[in-house]
């Protein structure tokens, strides 16, 4: 199987500026020549950067001598091939484009929330092989953007080097997505990396390590980096986790087998994702601590699950000790409350139940903090302690070592 992607610029300024190129023309049709196109997106980039909108980018890249522009190439028809992708922008082949009243809306929308619902409009909708005006030519079953966006959503984050080996199972060697996800899975629960696609002739290692519209993805607010992984942004989780879960990896224009349509449905029910942005953290860790029906002070799993997140599901004490998938697909962690929460009366109002006073650890070290000898988890107790008070005395939790270990380690 063949897949194309783009090949060409993933920020969204390309998409932004070749959108106000082709809003802006209203000759004819609406139809701009690639040769005009050229000049017109050349004009728009130097603009934008003597406005200071946007960093120079490249010696050269948008200058215009004699009314041509200098870089006189496809890298300039290249600005437009998300917007393509995407169904913004419609495109003859080497001849010419114009904005799609799709692209209008996208062009003309106050904010990102309704841009975002302009894009999952598209995802829903269009193939991304068969007939996209962003990719000539590909008749590969899968479809990218959707098979990003629900391997992230099964797997709660995902590596660049793990969608890569997804793309390359997927569409190269037709594996089923259930089967390939729980392979991602077992290769994290046995801290093992994540193969390399092998090197050859006609490999796609480079293609499918650089994908361009993880990129636009980012900047829209759809998923976000975090350490160089990707994850469902908090928008994305607080109201679009239904729409993932329907998304259709494969092309619905290529006849897909019975096992391959029966593997794509989501492999795990009931996940908790992680948040990232400060203000819902912050929000989060300081609401008055909240007692249950049993008298127990409650803990909120999104700050746990952060934690966890942040820590790639891997011990605070030793990375490499080895976990297990749990019966919801959660790459079983521990978050630990080194000072506990059955102690939380002692320090309000503030709640214990906060980053700072989490640690990710395997079951193993779990039970070894709470019932080894003191000789055995003191040092452990430390460690943790050594590393994080810092940030609870800036939180407001004052307490010594010796203190922290008489009362609540005794």
């Amino acid at each position: 199987m063949n897949l194309t992607m783009p090949k060409g610029d993933g920020r969204p300024m390309g998409t932004e500026l070749s959108l106000k190129v082709c809003y802006n023309y209203k000759f004819d049709d609406g139809w701009i020549t690639n040769t005009k196109f050229k000049e017109l997106v050349s004009e728009a980039f130097k603009e934008a950067v003597d406005s200071g909108q946007i960093d120079q980018i490249g010696d050269k890249a948008y200058e215009i001598k004699n009314g041509r522009p200098v870089k006189d190439h496809p890298f300039l028809i290249k600005k437009s091939e998300i917007a393509r992708y995407f169904g913004l922008i419609e495109y003859i082949w080497r001849k010419k484009q114009k904005i799609t009243p799709l692209g209008i809306k996208y062009f003309e929308a106050n904010n990102k929330e309704e841009r975002i619902k302009i894009i999952f409009n598209s995802l829903s909708k269009l193939s991304f092989n068969k007939g996209n005006w962003g990719v000539k030519k590909s008749n590969s079953i899968v479809e990218p953007p959707r098979l990003l966006l629900r391997a992230i959503y099964d797997l709660k984050y995902l590596t660049n080097k793990e969608f890569a080996w997804i793309l390359y199972r997927t569409a190269d060697h037709q594996k089923p997505y259930h089967d390939t996800i729980k392979e991602i899975l077992e290769l994290r629960t046995k801290q093992k990396d994540t193969p390399q696609i092998p090197k050859g002739k006609d490999s796609p290692r480079n293609k499918y390590n650089d994908v361009k519209f993880k990129v636009f993805f980012e900047k829209i607010n759809i998923i976000k980096i975090i350490n160089k992984d990707y994850y469902l942004s908090d928008f994305i989780v607080e109201n679009y986790l239904p729409q993932i879960r329907k998304l259709n990896i494969y092309n619905i224009f290529t006849k897909v087998s019975k096992s391959l349509e029966k593997s794509d449905r989501p492999v795990y029910t009931n996940l908790v994702y992680p948040i990232s942005e400060k203000s819902n953290l912050l929000k989060l860790e300081n609401a008055e601590p909240q007692k249950n029906k049993k008298g127990k002070y409650t803990r909120n799993p999104k700050i746990a699950q952060t934690v966890l997140a942040a820590s790639r599901y891997k011990c605070f004490f030793d990375p490499s000790h080895e976990t297990f998938t749990n019966k919801n697909g959660e790459i079983y962690m521990e978050g630990h409350h080194f000072i506990p929460m059955q102690f939380q009366e002692d320090f309000l109002p503030i709640s214990l139940d906060r980053r700072s006073n989490l640690v990710c650890l395997c079951p193993n070290c779990h039970e070894k903090l709470h019932k080894a000898r003191n000789e055995d988890r003191l040092p452990l107790l430390r460690k943790i302690y050594d590393l994080r008070i810092k940030d609870l005395i800036e939180e407001g939790i004052k307490i010594s070592f010796e203190e922290l270990a008489r009362k609540y380690y005794n």
